[in-house]
């Protein structure tokens, strides 16, 4: 489903910073629980996630929806973090600035540029570039929206080959990669099946997959039946090395 006109007039651009333990938020299991987060506030209160970036200790989000729905979406996000971060850390006040339509575009890029390590987005594996580029297929985040505003055009190309890496084919990078392109962390029963077939498509055999999984040959076999639809995604991924690492 794509913006309407009342969307476009209703969005903002929203920012928050970390304090406290900034290490704290760094890992993946804290990141993706941050994204299921902030899209289960967003569709209690009918709130449409346009794009986000979460930086090293810099979150940011495109969002659109009434004002008064966004500020209960952003007060259910802050609440629910700062209670599971145990007092290790806590979030900054929101700044929120109103987005007219002609500077959509560029609040997506602002985003999506969120300070990441020693560098910017090119190297960030959390932001919704990667959804939109279609490399990722992730239940917190729906980039139908995205993808109809910024175009195919907007993409930048990654300069790095996948055949760089030592391990690509090894089934902990394949595991890897699968859990990725899923958005969940490896291991994940729901990335299983693109696993397997990830897998069998670089010629492991049944018992090396098996042994990985901790499940049986039999359960294997039953996971290779049928194509599994995020197959290609999941290759094209070996060109991207922002799923690389995750986590």
């Amino acid at each position: 489903m794509l913006l309407t006109a009342l969307e476009v007039r209703m969005m903002e651009a929203v920012q928050c910073v970390v304090l406290g333990d900034r290490d704290a938020v760094r890992g993946p299991i804290v990141r993706y629980e941050l994204l299921n987060r902030m899209w289960r506030n967003t569709q209690k209160q009918g709130v449409r996630i346009i794009a986000f970036g979460l930086g090293t200790d810099d979150f940011r989000w495109i969002l659109s929806g009434d004002p008064e729905n966004i500020t209960e979406v952003l007060r259910g996000f802050k609440v629910g973090t700062c209670r599971r971060s145990q007092g290790r850390f806590r979030l900054s006040a929101w700044e929120r600035t109103p987005v007219v339509a002609e500077h959509v575009a560029a609040r997506i890029a602002w985003a999506h540029a969120v300070p990441w390590g020693n560098g910017v987005g090119p190297l960030n594996p959390w932001t919704s570039e990667i959804d939109g580029r279609g490399f990722r297929v992730a239940g917190f985040f729906d980039p139908v929206a995205l993808q109809a505003i910024v175009g195919a055009s907007h993409w930048s190309s990654s300069e790095t080959s996948y055949t760089d890496l030592e391990e690509t084919y090894s089934l902990r990078f394949l595991m890897r990669l699968a859990a990725a392109v899923v958005g969940r962390l490896p291991g994940h029963h729901k990335s299983f099946r693109l696993f397997v077939q990830l897998a069998r498509f670089f010629g492991w055999a049944y018992s090396d997959i098996a042994s990985a999984l901790h499940v049986s040959r039999r359960r294997v076999r039953q996971l290779d039946q049928g194509r599994e639809p995020l197959l290609w995604t999941a290759l094209l991924g070996l060109g991207e090395p922002r799923l690389w690492g995750v986590p």
